[in-house]
């Protein structure tokens, strides 16, 4: 028997193992910054265990934004989706946008800084600033996603599978190694797109759903992952030293790589799974709610201009030393921005912002039905 859900009416209990994937996903995102923007991917090549350590590193990593299109798709089915929600979202950017473009502005003046960038514009119209894009692409995507639970809701599970299948060989294999770089009909723009969000809001509904491999064992999980991300590393030492094809080497840091979406879909069944005591999940409770306070903090362009190749010197340090200085790096940035969105949230219960946010998703709907009811709606005399 197919199995459905009442989206209207559905509670379940909270699975702090989700949240959990949320706060590693957020410590992986940042690790791919730091890694990145830090200057430190730049300058290993020279030296083929710093490079096999940083990139393999950067590999497992690269799962991470798609743990997060699954997630929304696993916690969003079955729920009724709240336009509220991404209200509160734009008014969280804005404020970071607001608070960094003021205090590096103060910093220009003062002579401390030359970060700002001096673009007013895009502080108050976060969505029209492409560095947030996942933000962007979230936002307009959460106006299909009651359209993507219908769908996922009445289809059967063959119906569903044959869907999902159809999706993920397009955009993930046929599309990369056969199109990537010669035609764009697909738009996914190497994952950073509102269709590839879309897939994984889809697959992760399916998991939630249907409960997608629920007697998968942790060890098989484990190596899998290990497996994949070793694969993709070698493809990564073979196209530096010249020996992947042309076609083949497009795909390999892309987000909607095969690999990498088996990768994440692994990571959301190991975390979905996770027993947790008491103090683990006071501790998950805590911190889950900054994760993407910790993400518009750190992405900043003013806070990146910071990290701009300052941590390239890592390379120097012993290969243990350096993994070291790496981890400590991220974990430091990780737990500044999350006591920082911490504060931030306290400051928005204060002023009763979800509050105000529910009533702007009111008196959307009650506009839209007096037009639905006055231009669209049927007269039945």
């Amino acid at each position: 028997m197919e199995k459905t859900l009442n989206l209207a009416n559905t509670k379940t209990e909270r699975n702090y193992g989700i949240d959990l994937l949320r706060i590693v996903s957020m410590i992986m995102i940042i690790t791919l910054h730091v890694l990145g923007q830090g200057g430190i991917l730049s300058t290993t090549s020279k030296n083929i265990v710093k490079f096999g350590t940083v990139w393999f590193l950067e590999i497992m990593c690269l799962c991470s934004v798609n743990c997060y299109g699954l997630v929304s798709g696993y916690v969003g089915y079955g729920k009724k989706f709240k336009f509220s929600n991404i209200i509160n979202l734009w008014f969280e950017v804005v404020f970071y946008n607001v608070i960094i473009d003021l205090l590096f502005f103060l910093l220009y003046k003062l002579k401390i800084t030359n970060e700002f960038s001096g673009d007013f514009y895009t502080m108050l119209f976060p969505l029209t600033n492409r560095h947030y894009w996942y933000f962007t692409a979230y936002f307009f995507m959460s106006f299909f996603i009651p359209l993507f639970n219908f769908i996922v809701q009445i289809l059967s599970k063959k119906k569903i599978i044959y869907l999902l299948l159809g999706i993920i060989l397009i955009n993930c294999v046929f599309y990369p190694y056969f199109f990537r770089g010669s035609i764009n009909v697909f738009s996914l723009n190497q994952g950073y797109s509102i269709a590839w969000l879309s897939i994984l809001y889809l697959v992760g509904a399916y998991i939630k759903k249907y409960d997608f491999l629920e007697n998968i064992k942790t060890y098989p999980c484990i190596l899998i992952f290990l497996f994949n991300s070793l694969l993709l590393l070698v493809c990564k030492f073979l196209e530096e030293n010249g020996i992947l094809i042309q076609k083949i080497h497009y795909a390999i840091m892309d987000y909607n790589n095969l690999l990498h979406l088996v990768n994440s879909v692994l990571l959301l069944l190991l975390f979905s799974k996770f027993r947790l005591n008491k103090v683990e999940t006071n501790l998950i409770k805590f911190f889950a709610p900054a994760t993407f306070g910790v993400f518009i903090i750190h992405t900043h362009l003013a806070i990146l201009k910071l990290l701009y190749n300052s941590i390239y010197h890592y390379v120097q340090y012993a290969n243990g030393l350096m993994l070291g200085a790496i981890v400590l790096t991220v974990l430091g940035i990780w737990l500044v921005c999350s006591l920082i969105d911490i504060v931030r949230i306290k400051i928005f219960e204060i002023f009763k912002v979800k509050k105000y946010c529910t009533k702007l998703e009111v008196l959307g709907r009650k506009t839209f039905d007096k037009l639905y009811d006055k231009y669209f709606a049927e007269n039945v005399e």
